[in-house]
C-alpha cells in the first residue's frame, strides 16, 4: 500500500518536473492572425520572386536562343546574299551576249523601218534648158525636198557666181591640159573621182590637192547607188574605200562632196549618202561630152555652154573630153568678161 502511494507520487513529481521543463524551453506565445497572414504573404511574395526569376530566366534563355536563331538566319541571309552577288560561272558572258543580240535586233528593226519607210525608186537627174540665163527647172515630180538631204544643183542664185566641176572615171590625157588652164586663169574647180582614178593617177590627184582645187566622191566602182541600198556595208564602202585611198595618196581627208553615178539617184540613197556626212552635188548644166569617140563640134559646144550660165550655175563637164580641154579657157574668158566670178563648191 504504502509503496503504491509511493509510486504515483513519484510519478507525479516526474510528471510535474517534466511539464515545467517543457515551459522553460518552449515558451508558447498567443497566435495572432495577422502574423500567419504576413507570414503567408511573404511565402507567397517568395513564390513569385522565386517564379519571376524562373520565368525571366526563362526569358533570358529564350531570348538567347532566339537572338542566337536571328543571328544564324541573319548570317544565312547574308550568306544567301552573297551567293547571289556571286555571279555563276558564265552567267556574266551570258548577259553580255543577251544584250549585244538585243542590241542586233534593235538595229536589224530600225534598218527594216528606214528600208520601208524611205522609198528606194531610181530616178536620174534631168532638167529643162533655157536661154534666158535662169535656174533651169527640174524634175517636179519629185515628193521630197533635195536640201532635206543636203543635195543641191545649184549654188549661190543671188550672185553671178558659176562652179565648174569635172567627173574623172578614168584618165584620157587632158586633165594635165585642163589643170594648166584653171592655173593660168586662176579658177578653182572640183574632181569627182572614182577609186581607179585615185589609185591609177595619185600624181594628177595630187596636183589637184597641192593647187587648191576641191577633190570630191565618185565613188568606188561607178555604180547605181540605188542599186546598192539593200545592202548598207557595200554602199557605205562605195564611198570610204575613195575616202581611204585618197588619204593615203594625199596625207589629207577628202572632202565631203558626192556625185552620184550616172545622176541616178533615191530618196534612200540621198538619206544614207547624207547619214555618212556627204553633200550630194547634181548640176544645172551639162551636155553630151563623156563619149571620146563621138566629141561634141568645139563651136557648138561653146555656144550651148555659154548659153547655159546663171547665177549660181553648177557646171558639169567629163575631163575625157578633148573638146572641153580645148575650149575651156575661152569659156572662162567669156564667162568673166559677162561679169560671173568662178568659184569653189559652197
Amino acid at each position: 500500500m504504502n509503496k503504491r502511494i509511493l509510486w504515483v507520487l513519484m510519478t507525479i513529481a516526474i510528471t510535474a518536473l517534466s511539464i515545467q521543463g517543457c515551459k522553460g524551453n518552449n515558451k508558447l506565445e498567443p497566435v495572432d492572425d495577422n502574423n500567419i497572414i504576413l507570414e503567408n504573404k511573404k511565402e507567397q511574395l517568395g513564390s513569385e520572386i522565386s517564379k519571376n526569376k524562373d520565368t525571366e530566366s526563362d526569358g533570358k534563355e529564350e531570348k538567347e536562343n532566339n537572338d542566337n536563331y536571328m543571328d544564324g538566319e541573319n548570317n544565312q541571309n547574308n550568306r544567301n546574299r552573297e551567293k547571289e552577288d556571286i555571279p555563276k560561272l558564265g552567267e556574266e558572258k551570258k548577259e553580255e551576249e543577251k544584250i549585244e543580240k538585243e542590241k542586233k535586233q534593235e538595229d536589224i528593226k530600225v534598218d527594216k523601218t528606214q528600208e520601208t519607210s524611205i522609198d528606194n525608186t531610181k530616178t536620174e537627174w534631168w532638167f529643162i534648158r533655157n536661154k534666158d540665163y535662169k535656174t533651169p527647172r527640174i524634175n517636179g515630180n519629185l515628193k521630197y525636198n533635195l536640201n532635206e538631204y543636203d543635195a543641191y544643183y545649184v549654188g549661190d542664185v543671188e550672185k553671178k557666181v558659176l562652179y565648174l566641176t569635172f567627173d574623172e572615171g578614168y584618165e584620157n590625157g587632158y586633165t594635165s591640159k585642163i589643170l594648166d588652164v584653171l592655173k593660168k586663169n586662176q579658177v578653182k574647180a572640183t574632181f569627182f573621182v572614182t577609186l581607179p582614178y585615185v589609185e591609177e593617177r595619185p600624181d594628177l590627184v595630187k596636183r589637184m590637192e597641192a593647187e587648191g582645187h576641191v577633190i570630191g566622191n565618185h565613188t568606188k566602182s561607178h555604180l547605181s547607188m540605188p542599186d546598192v541600198t539593200s545592202n548598207k556595208q557595200k554602199f557605205e564602202n562605195e564611198l570610204k574605200s575613195v575616202d581611204e585611198r585618197y588619204k593615203e595618196v594625199t596625207g589629207k581627208d577628202m572632202s565631203k562632196y558626192f556625185r552620184p553615178p550616172m545622176g541616178e539617184y533615191s530618196q534612200k540613197s540621198l538619206a544614207m549618202t547624207k547619214e555618212m556626212g556627204y553633200k550630194t552635188i547634181f548640176w544645172s548644166f551639162a551636155y553630151k561630152d563623156w563619149e571620146p569617140t563621138e566629141q561634141p563640134e568645139p563651136t557648138e559646144a561653146k555656144k550651148l555652154i555659154l548659153e547655159g550660165m546663171h547665177n549660181g550655175a553648177i557646171f558639169l563637164l567629163h575631163a575625157v573630153s578633148k573638146t572641153n580641154a580645148e575650149i575651156l579657157e575661152e569659156i572662162i574668158t567669156e564667162a568673166k568678161n559677162q561679169g560671173y566670178e568662178f568659184e569653189l563648191l559652197p
